[in-house]
């Protein structure tokens, strides 16, 4: 209970934060990991990273995909690339 006397105003503001992680592994060189993050008023925006990785077993082979994005207002940034290696 809260007892206020006098002209004064008491704001009660309530935070909505949220948060989800999912986890695909096909294969352990084959992973995708998508998190998702929402943020309180007045920044209520949800932001998304998305990331895939897949590697051969001997890692002669790499390609990674990273990918950000805002829901409301629609921002994406992404990056992409392979490494390919051959031992002599």
């Amino acid at each position: 209970m809260i007892l206020v006397r006098g002209p004064y105003k008491i704001s009660i503001l309530l935070y909505r934060f949220g948060t989800n992680v999912s986890l695909a592994a096909t294969s352990a060189s084959n992973v995708t990991v998508t998190l998702n993050m929402q943020l309180p008023p007045p920044h209520n925006e949800i932001h998304t990273i998305f990331t895939n990785v897949y590697h051969t077993k001997d890692y002669k082979y790499i390609q990674e995909v990273v990918k950000y994005s805002t829901f409301y207002s629609k921002k994406l940034f992404a990056t992409s690339g392979e490494v390919s290696v051959d031992y002599v």
